[in-house]
């Protein structure tokens, strides 16, 4: 017996089982749901998320006006500059001088900072949004 004939055997006694076409859709169904609940999840979660950044929007306007104000009524920028006077800092200390921008930077990191706290406390408080059609 040579190599085609123990070939030839292998595929004649190749019998495969087609599934019904009622398993095939049952099961093509099945797969189709789930597709169809991972979506829906999807989409809940990017609201969720849309919602977690709006409330981290508004608390980081909220405290940029309130450190921006307070900063500029409290002489901070002036703290600094006579904290600073002493040391030798050369073309750095001109920039450190300048009231405007110390009060500035200040006023942006606590803004950063607190808009990212907010939105990852925002994310882990939100209850998880159901999925719908």
């Amino acid at each position: 017996m040579n190599e085609e004939d123990k070939l030839q055997a292998l595929f004649d006694n190749f019998k495969p089982q087609m599934p019904s076409g009622e398993d095939f859709m049952q099961r093509l169904q099945r797969q189709m749901d789930a597709v169809d609940m991972v979506k829906q999840l999807t989409k809940a979660d990017v609201r969720r998320s849309h919602i977690a950044m709006v409330i981290a929007f508004v608390c980081g306007i909220a405290v940029g006006i309130g450190s921006t104000i307070a900063l500029t009524h409290i002489d901070v920028a002036g703290t600094i500059a006579s904290l600073i006077s002493g040391l030798h800092l050369g073309a750095f200390a001109t920039i450190i001088e300048t009231p405007s921008l110390i009060t500035g930077s200040l006023a942006a990191i606590l803004t950063v900072g607190v808009g990212l706290f907010t939105y990852h406390t925002a994310l882990r408080h939100l209850p998880a949004l159901k999925a719908t059609k």
